[in-house]
C-alpha cells in the first residue's frame, strides 16, 4: 500500500536529483546533480510499500549513485530514490528501473463468462531462455542394410545426440544468468491527470508492476496524443452482472487504432481492481499500443490478472469514473455510448515525495469524499 502525503497537491515540486542521463548502461558511473541545500540530507531507495531497501548521505552537489549506493544494480523491479531532509521527504522521487531480459507470455485460448474466446497467459519465459527440442531421428536402417549404410546411420545420430546436449550446457549455461542485467533506467515520477467532459481523474503509474508499460502511456500523454479522443467501448456489466471496464485510447474512435506500434506484454503482477488502468490488446499479447481501459470492479475484472497489462491507479477521480460507466448505450452487444465520453487531454504533474512505510490509519470508505480513493 502507498503512504500518501495529507494534500496531494501541496507537495507536487520539482525532482531534487537530476541524473545527467537517462539510460545508464550496467556497471558505469551514474552522475547526479543535487539541488542547492540538500548536501548532507538522506537518500533513500524505497520499495513500492515504503520499504527501506538501501540508503546514504548525499554528499555535494553531485555524485555518482552507482559507487555511492550499488544497490540499484541488483534491482529486481522499479524502485524509488527520494530525498529526505531530517525527517521530511523532500521534492518529487526519482524512479530507478532495472533494465532486464524481457519476460514472454505463454499464452492459451480461454473463454469469457459471456462465451466468447480469448487468449489468456498461463506462464512466462525469458526471451532468452529458448526451449531446446530433442532430436529426431531418422529411422534405423534394415538389418540387411549395407555395413556402410549402418555406419553413416551411427555417425548421423552421435552428431544429432552431440549437438543436443551441447545446446542443454548451452541453455543451462544462460539460465544461471537470467535475467540477463543490461543497465537502470533513472526518470523522475509523475502523475498522469486525465481531463475529461465527466471530470478529471489522477493515475499514480505504478513502475514497479509494468515500468514500460507505465512509461509508454506517459509519454503519449505528455505528447498530446490522448487529445479529444473518446471512450469508445463502455460496459458497464459482465454477463454475470458485475461491473466491467471503459475504454479508450483509440483517436479514431473505433476500436481498431492505435499510435502504429505494438507494445511487447509485460509481467504485471497488479491486481485488476476498481480504478486501476490495463492496457486493451487482441489476442496476439504484444498488440497493445494506446488502447486502455479503466476497471470497474473486483468481481467483474479478476479474470485478466497476469492476461493482461495492468500499470496504474485511480487516485483520484472515482466519481468521474462511475459517472463514465453510467451512459446511455447505443449498442450493449458491442459497448457503443450514445454519445461517447470525451478525454479533453491529459497532463503530468510531479508526484509527491514519497514516504516511510508506517502503520496504516483507519478509513471510513464510507466518509471519503465520492471522487477520493481511501489509501
Amino acid at each position: 500500500m502507498l503512504f500518501w502525503l495529507s494534500t496531494v497537491l501541496a507537495f507536487m515540486i520539482e525532482c531534487p536529483l537530476a541524473p545527467k542521463w537517462t539510460d545508464q548502461p550496467i556497471g558505469r558511473p551514474i552522475p547526479i546533480d543535487v539541488g542547492p541545500g540538500l548536501s548532507g540530507a538522506q537518500l533513500l531507495l524505497l520499495d513500492s510499500e515504503g520499504e527501506r531497501l538501501a540508503a546514504c548521505v548525499v554528499p555535494g552537489t553531485s555524485f555518482d549513485l552507482g559507487e555511492l549506493m550499488p544497490e540499484v544494480w541488483a534491482l529486481e523491479r522499479a524502485a524509488w530514490l527520494q530525498v529526505f531532509v531530517e525527517s521530511d521527504p523532500v521534492g518529487t522521487p526519482l524512479v530507478a528501473i532495472p533494465l532486464l531480459s524481457r519476460q514472454v507470455p505463454i499464452m492459451k485460448e480461454a473463454v469469457t463468462p459471456e462465451g466468447r474466446s480469448y487468449a489468456r497467459v498461463v506462464g512466462w519465459r525469458d526471451e532468452l531462455d529458448v526451449p531446446v527440442e530433442p532430436p529426431v531421428f531418422p529411422d534405423r536402417p534394415a538389418q540387411d542394410a549395407e555395413a556402410s549404410v549402418q555406419r553413416a546411420w551411427d555417425e548421423l545420430v552421435d552428431r544429432m545426440q552431440s549437438e543436443y546436449e551441447r545446446q542443454l550446457e548451452d541453455a543451462a549455461a544462460i539460465r544461471e544468468l537470467l535475467p540477463l542485467r543490461t543497465g537502470l533506467r533513472l526518470i523522475p515520477d509523475d502523475l498522469v491527470v486525465v481531463e475529461t467532459d465527466y471530470g478529471d481523474m489522477t493515475l499514480q503509474m505504478r513502475w514497479d508492476a509494468a515500468p514500460h508499460t507505465a512509461e509508454n502511456f506517459s509519454r503519449l500523454a505528455r505528447n498530446g496524443y490522448y487529445r479529444d479522443v473518446v471512450f469508445h467501448r463502455v460496459v458497464p456489466y459482465t454477463g454475470t452482472g458485475d461491473p466491467f471496464v471503459i475504454q479508450a485510447g483509440d483517436p479514431s474512435g473505433t476500436g481498431n487504432g492505435g499510435p502504429g506500434t505494438w507494445l511487447p506484454m509485460e509481467r504485471s503482477t497488479l491486481p485488476h481492481n476498481f480504478g486501476v488502468i490495463s492496457m486493451a490488446r487482441d489476442n496476439d499479447p504484444d498488440s497493445a499500443g494506446s488502447q486502455f481501459f479503466l476497471c470497474l470492479s473486483r468481481e467483474g475484472t479478476s479474470r485478466l490478472d497476469g492476461s493482461y497489462t495492468a500499470f496504474g491507479e485511480t487516485i483520484l477521480g472515482a466519481g468521474a469514473i462511475r459517472s463514465i460507466a453510467s451512459v446511455e448505450l447505443a449498442n450493449p452487444e458491442t459497448g457503443s455510448p450514445l454519445r461517447p465520453p470525451r478525454i479533453l487531454g491529459m497532463r503530468l504533474v510531479p508526484a509527491p515525495p514519497r514516504m516511510i512505510r508506517q502503520a496504516p490509519e483507519a478509513v471510513d470508505p464510507a466518509a471519503s469524499p465520492p471522487d477520493r480513493f481511501p489509501r
